[in-house]
């Protein structure tokens, strides 16, 4: 898979950029957003484009974010190039939630 963080931006308010060139075939994707640290700025708002195969498929605007929240936006069923929406707010990065 390999996903690759093509943007990073570390002080402010982005963009940033991730890749999978190949995706595989019978997998689901979990697509999310980790707000990892405010460096004492507070709140914040994320935006998320989802592209597949270089088209917009769903965009999903302007969610509120806290320090160290995490946002569960969609899934990717790439075997039926679908999105699946899920909007989940999680107080901090789910580990263990998110498996194959």
């Amino acid at each position: 898979d390999n996903p690759s963080l093509d943007i990073d931006d570390t002080d402010g308010w982005g963009p940033e950029n991730i890749n999978l060139n190949n995706p595989e075939e019978d997998l689901r994707y979990h697509v999310g957003v980790h707000y990892f640290s405010d460096q004492g700025f507070g709140t914040s708002y994320a935006t998320v484009r989802l592209y597949l195969g270089g088209r917009l498929e769903k965009e999903y605007r302007r969610q509120r974010l806290r320090d160290q929240q995490f946002w569960h936006v969609a899934d990717i069923d790439w075997s039926r190039r679908q999105v699946v929406d899920h909007n989940d707010i999680y107080g901090t990065f789910p580990s263990g939630v998110f498996s194959p």
